[in-house]
């Protein structure tokens, strides 16, 4: 039986559709860093209601979203926010959405609940492609490789 008591340290939260082509560059990211099984690292693979992610960030030290994004840049731009100190661009997360929310807003939210964690941090990936489909943009794939090469050396330290 699982130990409910024990809340791991850290939190990953991939969001995204994992039918919407580069929307799933969050999916993506997140069950791989799933597969290493990094000692105080939970993951959540897909969301889709941001009032949820409140609760689940209670007693956590640190959190950890990545989500695809569109801010004209180019496809595969790495986006690193620091979610408790900085405003993050509602637009970036909002453009091709399928959630009921937003980071920013969930975020947002959060901070006048005063539900938030020690840390946050939030990655967003510049994607090209959300029309239909389940393969990523081989820009969009090779950032996310490497903010999982990165990810996983960071939480294992």
């Amino acid at each position: 039986m699982p130990d409910t008591n024990h809340i791991a340290e850290t939190l990953i939260v991939g969001v995204g559709n994992g039918y919407r082509s580069d929307d799933a560059v969050g999916l993506y990211v997140s069950r791989r860093i799933e597969r290493e099984k990094i000692r105080n690292v939970s993951v959540i693979n897909g969301i889709s209601d941001g009032t949820s992610l409140l609760d689940l960030w209670d007693k956590r030290e640190q959190v950890i979203l990545i989500d695809a994004v569109c801010s004209g840049r180019e496809a595969g731009f790495l986006h690193r926010f620091d979610g408790l100190a900085e405003n993050i661009p509602e637009e970036y997360f909002s453009a091709y959405s399928t959630h009921s929310f937003t980071i920013p807003g969930t975020i947002e939210l959060g901070k006048t609940l005063n539900m938030l964690p020690r840390k946050m941090v939030v990655f967003g990936i510049e994607g090209r492609n959300f029309e239909a489909g389940n393969k990523l943009s081989p820009s969009v794939k090779q950032a996310a490789q490497i903010l999982i090469i990165e990810m996983i050396e960071s939480l294992n330290m």
